[in-house]
């Protein structure tokens, strides 16, 4: 797991989140196991930009998609997950 910038200190490693986004993501696409869901944050050195975006990357059957949140992971909330956009590759 990358490295989360920001900590409940609750729930240090964020375990209940990424639960969490793993069931809203499912639900999403309405994913079935086995699929692989990568959760991270990235600092964001563009000017403008939050300075730090949360990125999913769902892999199923092979084929992987990646989507960016605009804010750090413990701020991401359901409504997130139904409004993330999908980074495309250039």
């Amino acid at each position: 797991m990358d490295k989360t910038y920001f900590v409940n200190p609750n729930d240090t490693a964020n375990t209940k989140l990424h639960q969490l986004i793993r069931t809203w993501v499912k639900d999403k696409f309405t994913l079935e196991e086995p699929l692989e869901l990568l959760v991270s944050e990235i600092k964001c050195a563009d000017p403008g930009c939050p300075d730090i975006d949360t990125y999913i990357t769902v892999t199923k059957d092979g084929q992987s998609r990646k989507f960016r949140i605009a804010k750090p992971l413990v701020y991401v909330r359901k409504w997130d997950i139904d409004g993330m956009r999908e980074v495309k590759a250039s």
